[in-house]
């Protein structure tokens, strides 16, 4: 989640983390799982670090996580249900692809800052340690290139929707628009708009149905895509390479 008012309306990117064989995914069947990240601010200061300690039982709550999508050729070792946690081994983070949306640095009160969780960032820094926990959603066969095809449509679909909000057009309804596209039958966690009973979906307009918004993306994305198999495969190449391009871009600005 992130603060409304500085960051409603930008526009998003996917970050993107391809096997090096991702050629070779086409018609391999892999496992889909929903990846956690804590994003909820750590109280730093010598004064208010104790709050943190009201903050602890809900870091690792699923609404409350930056969510990403791993596609891996790594399989639970016993059979799961969709919806369930699973502890991984590393071997799944080394062999998988990831997905994951994001916003670029933009200006703030004339400063060039990259969007955080909140206000509070600047005196409350996030915590950056990673829940090793992720969800076992179900199996699919879509290869790379075409995932990574659907993401950047689903970009284009927020982009084209009055861009990133913090609550209702997030890092969470871009894993779930992907999920779908991947395991239509996928269960997947509530988002943070939806838990309580969807109280502030229904007490904000900007709140999107997404059975309604899956149909409308359905339509976006057929209107938009080649009808040519050639001309797919170019569009899906230029997709891998456009994400890896926004990625050695982050990288960068990371170094400096």
């Amino acid at each position: 989640m992130i603060c409304k008012t500085k960051y409603a309306g930008s526009d998003v990117i996917i970050v993107t983390k391809l096997t090096p064989d991702f050629l070779e995914t086409e018609g391999e069947l892999r496992a889909v799982y929903l990846s956690l990240r804590p994003c909820l601010q750590s109280f730093r200061g010598s004064n208010i670090k104790y709050l943190n300690l009201f903050m602890r039982p809900f870091r690792n709550y699923k609404p409350f996580c930056h969510w990403g999508i791993y596609v891996s050729p790594h399989f639970p070792e016993q059979i799961l249900k969709s919806g369930t946690d699973y502890l991984p081994s590393e071997c799944l983070y080394e062999c998988s692809s990831s997905f994951e949306l994001e916003v670029p640095k933009c200006r703030v009160n004339g400063k060039k800052r990259k969007p955080n969780v909140g206000c509070f960032e600047p005196s409350c820094p996030t915590k950056t340690s990673a829940r090793r926990r992720v969800v076992y959603i179900g199996q699919t066969n879509k290869s790379d290139a075409e995932i990574s095809y659907i993401a950047d449509r689903i970009k284009e679909y927020i982009n084209t929707h009055e861009g990133y909000h913090g609550l209702f057009r997030n890092c969470q309804h871009f894993a779930i628009f992907l999920l779908k596209a991947l395991c239509f039958e996928g269960k997947h966690p509530s988002s943070t708009d939806r838990i309580c009973g969807g109280i502030l979906g229904l007490l904000n307009p900007n709140s999107w149905n997404m059975k309604r918004e899956m149909k409308k993306f359905w339509e976006f994305y057929e209107k938009g895509k080649p009808e040519d198999p050639e001309l797919l495969r170019k569009a899906q190449m230029a997709a891998i390479a456009e994400c890896r391009t926004k990625v050695r871009k982050l990288d960068q600005e990371k170094e400096k």
